[in-house]
């Protein structure tokens, strides 16, 4: 009826006979991803069925008539690729899904200006996002936004490029993402300066002070106006960071400061943190937020308490340099090593009073700094016990044999006399022992491992080796945390959530 000479004559019917098979095979792709969709052993099966019943009706209804832009025949056809990239992509074929929709934006069919087809840019992006093809998404999204810019995820897009562009180390083009979106989102201030923070961040993380000074003191002003509370303290508490590794330490204690008191009310400032989130945001999420943002007032807590131990470092033992005369070493120990002994003393006190500020931070202080203070603590009152066990003794006990004191040898008077040194030190050493002890069942306890929580099981096993033993192992060592903006995603689905058991089709 509808072949060869035939087809002509009955033109029309054979029209009307074409749309009815081809409309019984995309109601049974829709059956299939249906299926998918339920879940199932055969669920990746039933979705790449329908994606290729998809792909099948494309090339035997669609490609030759939308080529030769036959707009009747070409009508809905970029439903039925869209479809089927979303049928490839539930069913984990991501570079067929790819593929299906560079079909759709592809010009030669004349779909490309279809709003399917704008959407398939951005999901291509995704799609490489996906894969972890990083320099390929940003490509995509980058060109989503110039595209499409009106669309209500073209500044997202240009947001999600900029922190991939970065994540690349490409921060030249990072940087002109962030000018292109301040022009084109003017109204989407909160996003600008969580970007702006975002590049700042970058540059703190590798370590480059310069560059993260430059940018991070550019768009404070801006950060403080608009950004969420958490991103406002990271902000400030990487400024002052790049100030004080650049030995601006005046510049440095300001921004410290802001973070302090942006805490002095915790309860309220993390009720203004819970706000941030996203609806559906995860318990995860949301305690990984606040996390960062403790670990942002604890580094700004330690700055101050490490300003307190530089006071402690300055009172170095005085300097002996008599005739090592035995009554005139005694008079230097009792005066001027007593003197300093009680001002060390009371100066350390002082200083762990400040790192015991980590420790009480609420409602969960942050265990990166909780061990660095532990450790801090431990150093300055094991450098004490160590310096006062340095002091001199008189030139003649350093012989060796009898001595002119009864039956005494030279090396029994060198023992008393350094036997009297370490039990007037030894409550100063069991300070020492009981902070580096909670420095290291803190680091167990967090399974967090760093240079501090290292230091602590050295000295421990060192000075009491009885009791503690120092194991090398393989452990990864957190001393690089980032600022959580500039994270590498995970495969997600195309909303940025993980992927959902199916994806729906577009009818």
């Amino acid at each position: 009826y509808c072949d060869g000479s035939k087809k002509a004559q009955n033109e029309t019917h054979c029209a009307v006979f074409v749309r009815v098979e081809r409309d019984i095979l995309r109601l049974r792709a829709e059956a299939l991803v249906k299926e998918c969709d339920a879940g199932g052993p055969n669920a990746l099966d039933k979705c790449r069925q329908g994606a290729q019943l998809y792909l099948d009706i494309w090339e035997k209804y669609g490609k030759a008539a939308c080529e030769k832009n036959d707009k009747d025949a070409c009508a809905r056809n970029d439903e039925v690729l869209y479809n089927a990239a979303k049928a490839f992509q539930a069913g984990r074929l991501i570079a067929k899904s790819i593929a299906v929709r560079k079909l759709l934006i592809n010009p030669k069919f004349n779909l490309h200006q279809t709003a399917l087809a704008k959407k398939a840019v951005y999901e291509i992006g995704g799609n490489y996002q996906a894969i972890a093809v990083y320099d390929e998404a940003a490509t995509w999204y980058e060109r989503f936004a110039a595209e499409s810019p009106k669309d209500e995820k073209a500044a997202q897009a240009l947001s999600d490029a900029i922190v991939l562009r970065l994540g690349l180390g490409q921060e030249d083009q990072a940087i002109k993402n962030e000018e292109l979106f301040k022009k084109s989102f003017s109204g989407r201030a909160q996003q600008a300066a969580q970007i702006a923070f975002a590049i700042g961040a970058h540059y703190t993380d590798r370590g480059d002070w310069a560059n993260a000074r430059k940018r991070l003191s550019r768009s404070i002003g801006q950060i403080d106006r608009n950004a969420t509370a958490d991103v406002k303290i990271q902000a400030h508490a990487f400024l002052g960071r790049a100030h004080d590794k650049l030995g601006s330490r005046t510049q440095a204690r300001s921004e410290y400061d802001k973070v302090r008191g942006a805490w002095k009310d915790p309860a309220a400032a993390v009720k203004e943190i819970e706000k941030v989130g996203a609806e559906g945001e995860t318990e995860a999420q949301k305690l990984r937020r606040l996390g960062k943002v403790l670990e942002a007032v604890g580094e700004a807590h330690f700055f101050f308490a490490e300003e307190k131990k530089l006071a402690v470092d300055a009172l170095t033992f005085p300097e002996y340099s008599g005739s090592g005369e035995k009554a005139e070493v005694q008079r230097f120990v009792n005066d001027k090593v007593g003197a300093w002994q009680k001002k060390k003393r009371a100066a350390i006190e002082d200083a762990d009073k400040e790192y015991q500020k980590i420790l009480a931070l609420q409602p969960l202080p942050p265990p990166r700094w909780v061990i660095a203070a532990g450790a801090r603590v431990g150093q300055m009152k094991g450098k004490f016990v160590a310096e006062f066990r340095a002091a001199p003794i008189p030139k003649e006990w350093k012989q060796n044999g009898p001595s002119p004191y009864g039956d005494l040898l030279w090396e029994e008077i060198r023992g008393a006399y350094t036997g009297a040194l370490d039990e007037a030190s030894q409550p100063d050493k069991n300070a020492a022992k009981a902070a580096y002890k909670t420095c290291l069942d803190l680091s167990i306890s967090h399974q967090y491992f760093d240079t501090f929580s290292r230091g602590c099981e050295a000295w421990l096993a060192t000075n009491y080796p009885a009791e503690y033993h120092l194991i090398d192992e393989f452990r990864g060592l957190p001393n690089r945390p980032g600022s959580g903006l500039t994270d590498r995603a995970l495969p997600l689905g195309m909303d940025g959530a993980a992927r959902p058991p199916a994806y729906a089709t577009t009818r």
